[in-house]
C-alpha cells in the first residue's frame, strides 16, 4: 500500500491516467456512429415526453413519477432531456454524452485506486481495463444503460469522498456530508446504488480501520437510504413486471441460477465469450433445470473458498473479491427479475474489485524473473479486450445488428427472434418480420405478442382476415386491451362502427387508461354522428394524455360547429403545432379566427393554407372577403378572379365579386356577377336584394321592383327596407 519511489514512465500518474482515457476512447469509437435500438431506447427517450422539454414542471415531473419501465431514476431523465434540448433525436448526441459519462469514469476509477493502493501502474491497469473491457461496452453504447453511467459516477465520489474522510480526520465533516450527498445523487439515478454502504465496510476493511461496532453506526444514515431506496427499487420492478410472477422460478432454483451467473461472471472478466445484448435464462419456466445449474455450486463454493484463503495472504484478495461478490450479489437473479440469466452491464461498477486483483497480480509479476513475460501477457491481454470491445461496438448500431448477434449465440431464443421482428415491422420490412415473428412463434408458442404484430402486419397490408386470425390467436393465449384496440380499428376502417365501438369497449374495460381506444370510439360515434358520445370520448383521450394530432383536429371541428370558438381554436393550434403542412387545418382555423373577429389572424391562415394549396377555393374567397372589408379592392380582386377560375360554378365567388364591384360603382359588371349567381342559384336571396339595389342606383326601380317580386316567388322574404324603398 506504500508508493514506490521508483521513478519512470511506469510510475508516472499522467501517462497511465491518459493510457487509460486513450485507449478506451479508441476502443470504443465506433459507438459514436450508432443509432437508436429496440431495446428500451423508445421507452426511455424516444417515445417519452418527461425528456422532450426541460422546464420546471418537467424536471417536478421526472423526479415525482413512480417510475419509468420499472424503474425510479430522475437524473437519468434529466440528463436525457439536456440531450434531446441539444438535437432532438439525434443518436449521436447521446452517444457521445455516454462516452463522455464513461470517460469521466474512467478517471474517476483511476483516482479511486490511486488513493487506495497509491501506485500509478496499478491504477492505470485498473482504469483501463475498467475503460475498456468487453463486458463494459453494453454501458457505453446502448443509450438506455445511460442509468449505470450516470449511478457509477456518483458512486465514484462518493467512495472518493469517503477515502479522504478517513485520511483527512481534520476535515472529516466535510468529507462525511460529500460522501452521503453522492450517495443520495447515485440513488436517484438507479436503484442498484443501494449496495454503497457494505463497499464503503470494504474499504474499512482495505484501510484496516478498527472498531466494528463504531464503523457500523457512522453508516447507519447510509443503510437507512439503501433500505428505503432498495424497497422502492423492488416496488417499482413489480409495478413495472421486471419482476417474474411469484413462483415461476422457485428461491432453490433461483440460488442455483445465482451461482451459474456468478460463475458466468468469473469466466468472462477474462474470456468475456460470448457478447450479447441479452443472455436469456437457459430453460423456460417450468421446465427442468439443466444439470450444468445445479453443477455451478461447486465452482460458486469453491470460489468463496479460495477467496477466504487468499483474503489471509493478500489483503487484495480480499478487498478485490468482497467488492465484487457484494456489488453483483443482488443482481445475480436469486430474486427473479426480468428473463436474462446474467447481464454485461450489471458488472459495470462490480468488476472493479476483479480488475484491482488482475492489476495488482501483474504488478507482482513486474517484480519477479518474469518481469518481460508479465508485460507481454498483459499487452497481450488487454490488446485482446480492446479489440474485441472495437470489433464488438458494431453490434449496436441498430436493433437488426443487436438482435442479429443474439441470435448467432442463442439460436433457441424466442425473445431474440420477437424483438428482431419488430425491429423490421418499424422499419417497414413486413416479409422479414414475419419471418421472425414465425420463428418466435414456433420457439414458444404461448408468446402472444408475436402473434399480435403478426396481426399488425396484416392489417397495415389490408388483409383484415389474416389479420383477425393471428388476433383470435393472441386472445386464446391471453386477453389484451391492445388486440381488442386492433380488432376494433379492423372493424373501423371496414365501416362497422357499431361492431367497432363494442371492441373499442372491451378495451377500454380491459385498460381504462388506454387513450387510444377513447378516441378510436370516439371517431366510431362521429361517423356515427352520436356527437355527444364522441365529445366524452374525445375530452377522456386528451385527459389521459392522447396528444395525436388527430384528436385535436376532430374536437376542435365539433367544438366550431357547436359555435365554441374560443375552445375550437384551442384544440386547431394544438392540431397546427404538430401537422404545420395541413391547408385545411389552417383554414379551419382561419374561419374561426374570422367568426372571432381578427381579421389579421385569419388572414394569416389562409395565407399559410393558400400557400400549401394554391386552389383552395374557399381560401381564396375568405381571404378575398378580408381584402375587401380592409379596403383592399385589387387584392381581393385578383383572389376572386382567381377562385373563378378554379371552378367556375361556385355561386358566391360571383356574388363577392358583385359586391365589390357595386362598391366600386361599376354597375354593369356587378349586375352581370349577381344574375350569374342568380342563374347558379336561383334561390340565394341575397343576390337578388344586392341586384335590386344596384338597378336602384342607376335610377332604373321599377327594374329593381321586378327583381325583387322573383325574389318573393322563389319563396325569400324581402327586408322591409327594400320594400319601403321600392315602394312594394
Amino acid at each position: 500500500m506504500s508508493t514506490s519511489t521508483k521513478s519512470g514512465w511506469w510510475n508516472s500518474t499522467p501517462f497511465w491516467l491518459l493510457v487509460a482515457i486513450a485507449i478506451s476512447f479508441i476502443a470504443l469509437y465506433p459507438t459514436l456512429n450508432n443509432g437508436w435500438v429496440n431495446w428500451d431506447d423508445e421507452e426511455y427517450v424516444l417515445n417519452n415526453p418527461m425528456v422532450h422539454e426541460i422546464s420546471a414542471s418537467s424536471i417536478s415531473t421526472m423526479f415525482t413519477t413512480s417510475q419509468v419501465q420499472a424503474t425510479y431514476t430522475p437524473l437519468v431523465l434529466l440528463s436525457w432531456a439536456l440531450d434531446y434540448s441539444i438535437a432532438g433525436a439525434d443518436a449521436q448526441v447521446f452517444h457521445t454524452t455516454n462516452l463522455l459519462y464513461h470517460l469521466l469514469n474512467i478517471a474517476l476509477v483511476f483516482w479511486l485506486i490511486l488513493l487506495l493502493v497509491g501506485r500509478p501502474d496499478v491504477a492505470g491497469i485498473t482504469a483501463l481495463l475498467f475503460g475498456m473491457h468487453p463486458m463494459h461496452l453494453e454501458v457505453v453504447a446502448w443509450i438506455s444503460a445511460r442509468k449505470d453511467l450516470v449511478y457509477a459516477l456518483f458512486y465514484l465520489l462518493g467512495l472518493i469522498a469517503y477515502v479522504y474522510y478517513i485520511k483527512r480526520p481534520e476535515r472529516k465533516v466535510k468529507y462525511y456530508v460529500l460522501c452521503l450527498l453522492f450517495f443520495v445523487l447515485s440513488l436517484f439515478s438507479k436503484g442498484i446504488a443501494v449496495t454503497f454502504p457494505v463497499i464503503l465496510l470494504t474499504i474499512d476493511y482495505w484501510m484496516a480501520r478498527s472498531g466494528w461496532r463504531k464503523l457500523l453506526v457512522e453508516k447507519l444514515p447510509f443503510f437507512a437510504l439503501s433500505i428505503g431506496f432498495g424497497l422502492l427499487a423492488v416496488a417499482m420492478q413489480q409495478e413495472g413486471a421486471a419482476m417474474e410472477a411469484l413462483g415461476e422460478h422457485s428461491f432453490i432454483e433461483n440460488l442455483f441460477v445465482g451461482a451459474y451467473g456468478l460463475v458466468l461472471y468469473c469466466i468472462k472478466v477474462m474470456v468475456p465469450y460470448p457478447l450479447s445484448g441479452f443472455h436469456p435464462y437457459p430453460y423456460a419456466a417450468g421446465a427442468q433445470v439443466p444439470w450444468y445449474i445445479y453443477a455451478a455450486i461447486v465452482p460458486a463454493l469453491g470460489l468463496l473458498f479460495l477467496t477466504y484463503k487468499g483474503a489471509k495472504k493478500h489483503r487484495v484478495i480480499g478487498f478485490g473479491m468482497a467488492f465484487f461478490l457484494l456489488s453483483i450479489a443482488p443482481l445475480l437473479q436469486v430474486l427473479s427479475f426480468g428473463s436474462a440469466v446474467i447481464a454485461e452491464r450489471y458488472t459495470y461498477l462490480a468488476y472493479i474489485g476483479l480488475f484491482l486483483i488482475i492489476a495488482m497480480a501483474f504488478r507482482h509479476w513486474f517484480q519477479h524473473r518474469t518481469h518481460v513475460l508479465g508485460k507481454v501477457l498483459l499487452v497481450v491481454y488487454l490488446g485482446a479486450m480492446a479489440f474485441l470491445t472495437f470489433t464488438h461496438s458494431f453490434t449496436w448500431k441498430s436493433g437488426e445488428s443487436l438482435w442479429s448477434n443474439t441470435i448467432q449465440h442463442y439460436p433457441n431464443d424466442y425473445f431474440a427472434f420477437g424483438n428482431r421482428g419488430l425491429y423490421y415491422t418499424k422499419v417497414n420490412q413486413p416479409e422479414k418480420a414475419l419471418a421472425d415473428y414465425r420463428q418466435c412463434v414456433g420457439l414458444n408458442p404461448q408468446f402472444h405478442k408475436a402473434y399480435i404484430n403478426m396481426g399488425y402486419i396484416e392489417m397495415n397490408r389490408k388483409n383484415y382476415d389474416v389479420a383477425l386470425q393471428h388476433y383470435g390467436q393472441a386472445l386464446a393465449i391471453a386477453e389484451s386491451d391492445l388486440v381488442y384496440l386492433n380488432i376494433a380499428t379492423i372493424k373501423f376502417k371496414q365501416g362497422n362502427y357499431e361492431a367497432a365501438i363494442a371492441d373499442f369497449t372491451k378495451a377500454i374495460s380491459l385498460n381504462a387508461n388506454n387513450a387510444q381506444a377513447w378516441y378510436m370510439r370516439g371517431e366510431s360515434y362521429s361517423f356515427l354522428m352520436q356527437y355527444d358520445a364522441a365529445m366524452t370520448n374525445f375530452n377522456k383521450a386528451i385527459a389521459l394524455g392522447w396528444q395525436q394530432p388527430g384528436v385535436f383536429w376532430a374536437r376542435g371541428s365539433m367544438l366550431y360547429q357547436s359555435g365554441k370558438l374560443e375552445q375550437a381554436l384551442t384544440d386547431l393550434n394544438a392540431y397546427l403545432q404538430q401537422v404545420n403542412n395541413d391547408p385545411e387545418g389552417f383554414y379551419l382555423r382561419g374561419l374561426i379566427q374570422l367568426e372571432l373577429g381578427n381579421l389579421n389572424g385569419a388572414l394569416a391562415d389562409f395565407n399559410q393554407c393558400l400557400a400549401l394549396q394554391p386552389q383552395h377555393l374557399e381560401a381564396l374567397n375568405n381571404r378575398g372577403l378580408i381584402l375587401l372589408n380592409t379596403n383592399k379592392q385589387q387584392e381581393a380582386l385578383s383572389d376572386f378572379n382567381r377562385a373563378i377560375k378554379v371552378d367556375p360554378n361556385f355561386y358566391l365567388t360571383y356574388l363577392n365579386r358583385a359586391l365589390l364591384y357595386s362598391i366600386q360603382q361599376q354597375h354593369e359588371l356587378a349586375i352581370a356577377d349577381f344574375s350569374k349567381t342568380i342563374a347558379l342559384n336561383p334561390n340565394y336571396c341575397m343576390a337578388y336584394y344586392e341586384l335590386a339595389k344596384v338597378y336602384r342606383a342607376l335610377g332604373d326601380s321599377n327594374k329593381g321592383k321586378t327583381i325583387l317580386l322573383k325574389a318573393q316567388q322563389v319563396g325569400c322574404t324581402v327586408p322591409q327596407e327594400l320594400l319601403t324603398a321600392f315602394e312594394l
